[in-house]
């Protein structure tokens, strides 16, 4: 039996200079990116004012997700540990569904800030975007700004860091000045009654809106400091306090600017179609040109550059991280997880994802397609991440023994179930589509791993069946709901088989992580052992 996975001599080479500050700023900036220009639109779009619901739904798994992080980030500091701690405890099958889950969100996610910015300044230049999708002229510009940011993370992370710093303060004060300026000259509160009351389309509406809105998207970026943790000058003070410092600023911002849309949206804009016939490219811009406020107007056309620019510098160091974090755990060459002598950068994980991300950004063509791909990858990484948590203290190679997290795995199991609600929320079609995608590389992965001369046990694909079953029981169950599915379980109760669901797969997949930790950890050390 192979010894439970262990950091190798590649994380040595990493520079670990980072504090709580520049971690809580890369956060706050992998957060406050496309989300804040376009999600807040979106998520009208779908649920009406009950989009605040929306964001406070999300904004609450997001906090819970951030324990869940900062207590693996403290107990075992690794770069690209989201992909890398599952693989862990739960063992190779778990590790890669989570893994490629891990690969197939970072892919969409940044062409997704790409995409972003291209949409909000083609309301300045023309050809750039058109009928909901980026046209030939928007798609080299998109694939130019990717490369660039590729390039500027060769530079190393205290660089990276140093900018971002920058970046942050533009980015804190443009969206708080646009939040006060639009509600103070566009309140209306007939909005809401012209739109058809504060649920206009179903109180599920605002459940949807947390993953198909772009709400669970514009905060993916709370595992940074957990990703970043092998980097931190001291994880158990740096990556809580720059996590939840991050989470509670981005938060309080998100709902201000939900608040601020409703409300400065012009009353015969929602006349007779509501608030899902409100067409928009630059939604905050063009809003504040109504409202007769071109320096607001040119000020967030200014930003719609920087705001997703600081993300993209940051996540395309981050995600590289994650990309690092597969390969050394086997899920793609060895190469790949090549750290750079002088920079401490992953630089064959940069070009990778560069490569990967090229492609989504033309198969999808658009910020919403490609976030709601993104946002039920993120749930299914999550969920790893919660079982991961809830075990990680058992583990023999663990950096800081003393627990952060005392009472890990009722939270832990708590996140499991929310995960399990944020994939069934997301509806039907992004289900069924996960679904598929995740059965694809599940053939990959039978194919690397279990055919040929050196294939490994099929033990490890039965020791990690609770998670399929849990991904395939949510989506059956999304199939007879009522969020695109038949309608035939009805709300609550589609809600409430999910949770019951998910409790016994986490029961489950914790028994199992604690078994083969168990099992393994003479074996770890006594390989430790000099």
């Amino acid at each position: 039996m192979s010894s439970v996975s262990t950091p190798v001599s590649n994380d040595a080479r990493l520079k670990k200079k980072l504090g709580w500050f520049s971690l809580a700023s890369m956060t706050f900036a992998s957060m406050m990116g496309s989300g804040w220009l376009l999600a807040s639109y979106y998520a009208a779009q779908t649920a009406g004012p009950a989009s605040i619901v929306s964001w406070i739904i999300a904004g609450g798994a997001t906090v819970l997700i951030g324990f869940i992080y900062a207590h693996l980030g403290v107990a075992l500091p690794l770069a690209g540990g989201n992909v890398r701690w599952p693989r862990m405890t739960s063992g190779p099958f778990v590790g890669a569904i989570v893994g490629w889950a891990a690969f197939v969100q970072i892919s969409v996610a940044t062409p997704g800030e790409t995409t972003a910015i291209i949409q909000y300044v083609s309301s300045s230049v023309p050809g750039l975007f058109g009928n909901g999708h980026l046209t030939p002229l928007g798609l080299a510009a998109a694939v130019a700004i990717l490369t660039l940011f590729v390039a500027l993370n060769y530079f190393g992370v205290v660089l990276m860091a140093r900018l971002n710093n920058v970046l942050v303060a533009f980015k804190v004060v443009v969206p708080v000045v646009a939040v006060v300026c639009i509600i103070y000259s566009g309140f209306d509160s007939d909005n809401i009654a012209l739109g058809g009351g504060w649920a206009p389309y179903g109180p599920g509406s605002a459940l949807t809106a947390t993953t198909s809105g772009g709400l669970l998207f514009a905060f993916a970026g709370v595992m940074t400091p957990a990703v970043m943790s092998g980097e931190a000058r001291n994880p158990r003070r740096d990556v809580p306090l720059g996590l939840f410092a991050a989470v509670g600023a981005v938060l309080v911002i998100y709902v201000g600017l939900q608040i601020a849309y409703l409300v400065g949206v012009p009353g015969d804009l929602l006349s007779g179609t509501g608030w899902a016939g409100v067409n928009f490219t630059s939604p905050f811009a063009q809003i504040a040109v109504l409202l007769m406020m071109h320096w607001l107007a040119t000020l967030l056309i200014v930003d719609s550059v920087v705001a997703p620019a600081g993300t993209l510098f940051t996540s395309t160091a981050w995600k590289a991280r994650v990309t690092y974090g597969l390969a050394e755990d086997r899920m793609l060459p060895g190469a790949v997880a090549g750290v750079h002598r002088g920079s401490g950068i992953p630089r064959w994980a940069l070009l990778v994802n560069l490569a990967v991300a090229i492609f989504f950004l033309l198969v999808f063509q658009s910020w919403h397609e490609l976030v709601k791909v993104a946002g039920f990858f993120l749930a299914i990484v999550y969920a790893g991440a919660s079982v991961a948590a809830g075990t990680i203290d058992l583990h023999p190679g663990r950096a800081d023994t003393r627990p952060w997290l005392r009472h890990a795995y009722p939270v832990a199991g708590l996140s499991f179930v929310v995960s399990g609600l944020l994939l069934f929320w997301s509806g039907w079609r992004n289900g069924r589509d996960g679904f598929l995608i995740i059965l694809a590389l599940f053939v990959v992965y039978l194919l690397v791993n279990h055919v040929g001369p050196k294939r490994r046990s099929l033990a490890e694909v039965k020791d990690g069946l609770w998670f399929g079953v849990f991904i395939t029981g949510v989506v059956l169950v999304s199939f007879l709901g009522t969020y695109g599915g038949l309608g035939v379980l009805a709300e609550p109760w589609g809600s409430l088989v999910v949770a019951v669901i998910a409790l016994l797969c986490y029961r489950w997949g914790t028994l199992k992580a604690r078994a083969r930790i168990a099992a393994q950890a003479p074996v770890e050390e006594a390989t430790a052992a000099p």
